[in-house]
């Protein structure tokens, strides 16, 4: 999902807090281009790419359908890429009126900087989900998200595209940062090489690395 939108100030008696208003048919009412992006919302935060200068920890007013103003937090920044936790739960009705105003889904979703892990770590913080929910979902264990994240582990490949899927992403976004990280290339082959060693499966064979 992709929904564009335009970030404005509206003054607040303890200070100036900035509105995110979603625009109609992806462009503002007089025709300008909007200055933000929002990539996959979910219940209790979303991912918005914007130039204007944000700060983690800094407020935001999302103005939505169904809903009004609901308050969010910037939780973490990567460049143009800003992860908010919305201050309440949206409703499902909520998300999908936005849904209604979403733009066809684009290829930079994600930040271009930051390893396969780090990527995991954000998209998980966006979508609000624990580890043991992310592992419930994936019929992995707990800990070995944790390894995802932490770049101690990566994926087997027939996993990305169903961990894409649970995130609302392109799988060729996780790919393509995955075969950028050598280390993780590494990882990969020597499972293989173990798993047809022992004659089981990929899956099965768990890399853990201390550094």
């Amino acid at each position: 999902m992709v929904i564009r939108a335009h970030l404005d100030q509206a003054d607040q008696r303890q200070g100036v807090r900035r509105q995110l208003r979603l625009a109609t048919s992806g462009a503002l009412p007089s025709g300008e281009a909007a200055n933000v992006l929002i990539h996959n919302a979910s219940a209790t935060g979303l991912l918005m790419q914007t130039p204007a200068p944000l700060s983690q920890g800094e407020t935001i007013e999302l103005v939505l359908p169904e809903a009004g103003v609901v308050a969010a937090e910037i939780v973490w920044q990567s460049g143009e890429f800003y992860g908010c936790q919305f201050a309440q739960p949206l409703r499902e009705a909520v998300l999908s009126a936005a849904e209604l105003r979403s733009a066809p889904p684009v290829t930079e979703a994600l930040p271009p900087a930051g390893t396969l892990g780090e990527r995991l770590h954000r998209l998980r913080l966006v979508s609000g989900m624990t580890l043991d929910e992310v592992a419930q979902r994936l019929s992995v264990s707990k800990p070995t998200v944790w390894a995802w994240e932490h770049d101690k582990a990566r994926p087997v490949a027939q996993r990305f595209d169903e961990i894409a899927a649970l995130f609302g992403v392109d799988a060729s976004l996780l790919t393509e940062s995955a075969r950028a990280d050598p280390a993780a290339e590494i990882i990969g082959r020597a499972r293989r090489m173990v798993a047809e060693a022992l004659g089981i499966s990929g899956e099965r064979v768990r890399i853990m690395l201390e550094y």
